[in-house]
């Protein structure tokens, strides 16, 4: 990685990787640390230990329940949801902060990116006034009930950029490694739709029966959805359209 961009990217991803090997030490391989070329300091990279992967995917039914216990165990330090550095989506920022509310913390980590996208890929009139609706009503609808009438939802630690890109097989033990993490602590429910949009059907409808929850389940479909719609804003912005 390149500049001061590339210097934040990898040592975001390797206080992911160093927060997910704490709580689920066989999921990510051991990351050693990130590091700048003495001789190109404008150059850097990270380190992690060597393990032998295969680009099979893991099993279908193992590897969600994997994932659940990451969920369950990564607890917020500070019981909010965000992350303490900026990571990243691509090239895109994601700069967390932290929020005391599920929904604070999704409005305003996808306002950022879809004004970023705006700026990359031009202005777009119906863009614009669809995502005026999408933060005035279709967000709270599904997000605001997991936080009212005495419920109440867990920060958790989610790998971030999950799909079958940033998984494999070791091949000398048989179980799944995960890597090229952008982590935050978020509603573990989130890390579904990546599974659903990014990696199959099946996968997803395994993970939401191990992760699955909190109440009100009817709004899960639609808290997927406006999870996915907001993926679709820094993938954009980074690769060239919606």
């Amino acid at each position: 990685m390149y500049g001061e961009r590339g210097r934040n990217m990898v040592s975001s991803e390797f206080l992911s990787m160093k927060t997910i090997k704490e709580v689920a030490p066989h999921l990510v391989p051991v990351p050693i640390a990130w590091v700048t070329y003495e001789t190109l300091n404008d150059v850097h990279f990270i380190l992690c230990e060597f393990r032998n992967m295969t680009d099979e995917l893991p099993n279908i039914e193992a590897f969600p329940a994997q994932m659940a216990e990451l969920h369950r165990n990564g607890t917020s330090p500070n019981g909010k949801f965000g992350f303490p550095v900026t990571t990243y989506h691509g090239n895109t920022p994601i700069n967390h902060g932290w929020h005391d509310t599920w929904e604070l913390y999704f409005t305003n980590t996808t306002k950022v990116p879809l004004q970023m996208e705006q700026e990359a890929q031009g202005p777009n009139a119906e863009i614009l006034d669809v995502s005026k609706r999408l933060f005035e009503k279709v967000v709270p609808r599904p997000l605001r009930p997991l936080e009212t009438d005495g419920r109440s939802i867990k920060p958790a630690l989610i790998h971030g950029d999950l799909w079958h890109g940033n998984v494999a097989m070791d091949a000398n033990t048989g179980q799944p490694i995960i890597f090229d993490a952008a982590s935050f602590y978020a509603y573990n429910d989130c890390e579904t739709p990546r599974v659903l949009f990014r990696w199959s059907l099946r996968a997803g409808v395994n993970c939401i029966r191990r992760t699955r929850c909190v109440a009100p389940a009817l709004e899960q479909d639609q808290r997927a959805l406006s999870s996915s719609v907001a993926q679709s804003f820094p993938e954009s912005a980074a690769r060239g359209g919606l």
